[in-house]
């Protein structure tokens, strides 16, 4: 039994490295799909499509204190001198078509981000200040929550 374990450790690797390959039976591997956001907020739960678009593993800020006039590209233009600067996105009012007054930037070096935050909080962009803080995002992720709450019922056990 512990060869086959090996085995489909074996075949799951190459799965994901050759798409569409077959294993030593000759049954087709699928690689494993797309991650799925599944986000919890408020006692909500639901999949969140709109990550699918961020890097994995990035350092987000939150961008805040944003004017009604600010668009994705300006905030992108305010940050894309960073070396490790993935995206940005002003999060909008869907009706009007606005900002909502925040936004999030993605960085693959967690200096960078800090370099950001030091750098640009409190500076103009449009025409009011930014107050910049680390993105809280992978806290609103379902794993998180979970561990969260594993953690705080160990707490409250009476021994």
């Amino acid at each position: 039994h512990k060869n086959s374990f090996q085995q489909s450790v074996y075949d799951y690797q190459r799965a994901r490295n050759n798409k569409g390959r077959t294993d030593a039976n000759g049954n087709e591997v699928k690689a494993p799909g797309p991650a799925k956001h599944i986000r919890s907020i408020a006692g909500e739960v639901w999949q969140d499509q709109t990550l699918a678009a961020w890097p994995d593993n990035d350092y987000r800020i939150f961008v805040g204190n944003l004017g009604k006039e600010v668009t994705t590209e300006q905030l992108a233009s305010a940050f894309k001198h960073f070396k490790s600067y993935n995206m940005s996105k002003v999060v909008q009012n869907k009706m009007a078509r606005q900002s909502k007054g925040y936004g999030f930037v993605s960085f693959s070096d967690p200096r960078d981000m800090l370099r950001a935050i030091r750098e640009k909080n409190g500076a103009y962009l449009g025409n009011r200040p930014m107050k910049i803080k680390r993105g809280k995002w992978e806290e609103r992720d379902i794993k998180h929550v979970r561990q969260r709450k594993k953690a705080e019922k160990r707490e409250r056990r009476v021994y």
